[in-house]
């Protein structure tokens, strides 16, 4: 049971890490939305957006189905993103983490990224990745402020997922490489 725990720190200590360091800038950024339908309700703050959506704002980028984007009262700026994608796609989002070209990659069906928490959920056939390290569950959740992350899979009771049959988080990390040693 201890290696357990001991290999979920180094596993959060590897993802998590550069996660924290997320570019500010892209919150600075204005959002870029493609979609094929809108419905924008400027008294409740909130917008969905309807047939292959595609979202920019700086490196943030985000397609789906469907997208639904609501703000704060007290700022008038978004604060929190729903996306959803259909039975046959899933959906995405992306953000470079850092300034040498560090990426945050992830699917599932459903996605909700709360920009004023800094936390990334995927639901649904979820899978991560970044750098070579990868995550595959039914749910990852991934804050970014404190570089830490859950995930689990369905209950035995609930059908199995595609990635991983067995019902069960899979991880793969790579190796660090060994910094040179000052002389």
């Amino acid at each position: 049971m201890n290696k357990i725990v001991r290999t979920l720190f180094l596993v959060c200590s590897t993802l998590g890490a550069n996660i924290s360091q997320a570019l500010p800038e892209d919150s600075l950024q204005a959002i870029e939305i493609e979609a094929d339908s809108a419905f924008i309700d400027n008294d409740k703050g909130s917008a969905i957006y309807i047939g292959n959506v595609k979202v920019n704002q700086g490196t943030i980028l985000i397609s789906a189905n469907k997208l639904t984007i609501t703000s704060s009262n007290e700022t008038n700026k978004y604060d929190k993103i729903y996306a959803k994608g259909t039975d046959t796609q899933v959906a995405n989002f992306s953000q470079q983490l850092t300034a040498s070209g560090d990426m945050i990659i992830s699917r599932g069906n459903r996605i909700f990224y709360d920009s004023s928490q800094s936390i990334l959920e995927v639901e649904g056939e979820s899978y991560i990745k970044r750098g070579e390290d990868e995550i595959m569950a039914h749910f990852i959740r991934y804050d970014m402020t404190t570089g830490t992350f859950e995930a689990r899979n369905k209950s035995k009771g609930s059908s199995e997922i595609k990635q991983n049959k067995k019902g069960r988080v899979s991880m793969t990390l790579q190796p660090q490489s060994e910094e040179p040693k000052a002389e």
